[in-house]
């Protein structure tokens, strides 16, 4: 009985002696596949993922209109059909839904280079939404676009009898022996200017654990 339904199903006509007439001969599935019913003798276009429609004739998603209409044209690179609807694809440093939104540069930077090689010496990087520029903002005693250039605190010579070097936004005297203060102008030990003839002296110096 299973083998002669087999055959029944294969054939038509009052004798069983005529093979049905393939129904996607006349394909109209445009973007679509053909999927025929012997039983009736119709058929039903199985669309491809961007068509839609009873023959698959229409575009699932009008990319133009999407566009001019949906997705925020400055933050959209394209427009895709994706899970049968479509989609705005952002540009760099937009997100949301219809990438209306800007994302924070300074942030976005992070995810792809090491901010230590971007904002040198403690910098910040502040994204500026209006103009979209980003830029570093600099602790004291540091400039530059980076923020790489170190401010000159020596340039007074603040160091009376020391080397100066630059710490920052301020400096370090490094005392020759026998002075000491943060300018290096305060003599060790008790020997002051009170301990010589003041009309005749013109400073006080110190030589060899003695004062001249």
């Amino acid at each position: 009985m299973k083998r002669l339904l087999i055959f029944l199903k294969r054939v038509i006509g009052r004798n069983c002696d005529q093979k049905p007439k393939n129904p996607c001969l006349k394909n109209s599935c445009v973007n679509g596949i053909c999927v025929p019913d012997h039983t009736t003798g119709n058929y039903t276009c199985e669309c491809y993922h961007e068509a839609t429609g009873e023959y698959c004739e229409k575009e699932l998603c009008d990319k133009e209109y999407h566009m001019n209409n949906v997705c925020n044209k400055e933050g959209t690179e394209n427009v895709i059909t994706y899970e049968r609807a479509c989609k705005c694809v952002c540009k760099l440093g937009y997100s949301g839904k219809n990438c209306h939104k800007k994302q924070n540069l300074c942030e976005l930077r992070a995810k792809i280079v090491d901010f230590d090689e971007e904002c040198k010496n403690g910098g910040k990087c502040v994204f500026n939404n209006q103009t979209d520029e980003i830029k570093c903002l600099c602790p004291a005693g540091f400039f530059g676009d980076r923020c790489e250039i170190a401010e000159n605190n020596c340039k007074q010579q603040p160091c009376k009898y020391g080397l100066c070097k630059n710490e920052g936004d301020s400096y370090k005297c490094m005392c020759t022996k026998g002075w000491k203060g943060k300018n290096c102008d305060e003599p060790m030990g008790q020997c002051s200017l009170e301990d010589c003839v003041k009309e005749n002296t013109i400073d006080v110096l110190y030589s060899k654990q003695s004062y001249v």
